[in-house]
């Protein structure tokens, strides 16, 4: 499953933990990325990430702006659609999870 995101102002949306291997690309602007327990890093234009299964993360305008749950924003964008956040035109970027069902999902 993938989706667009076109976020602008303060912003932040937190995903839980799960089975699956997240991806993000920034095409945009810039935005934090936090990985619980892990580290907080600047995503800026150009940059994409694959975060392994297990962790909590959170995307942002700052590291400090209150987090809205995943599953609040997404919900309503049909999959391949953008979500806009605040009027959009800050950060623009995809991101998605791919699930794995299979012997291989620990690695």
């Amino acid at each position: 499953m993938f989706r667009g995101l076109d976020a602008g102002g303060d912003w932040a949306i937190r995903f839980e933990a799960h089975d699956a291997i997240n991806c993000y690309a920034v095409l945009s602007g810039q935005v934090w990325l936090t990985v619980e327990g892990v580290t907080d890093v600047l995503l800026e234009e150009g940059d994409c990430v694959l975060l392994r299964c297990g962790h909590a993360s959170r995307l942002g305008s700052a590291l400090d702006a209150p987090p809205r749950d995943a599953w609040e924003v997404f919900p309503t964008a049909v999959e391949g659609g953008v979500v806009t956040i605040n009027a959009g035109g800050d950060v623009y970027g995809l991101g998605g999870f791919f699930e794995f069902d299979s012997r291989h999902t620990d690695l």
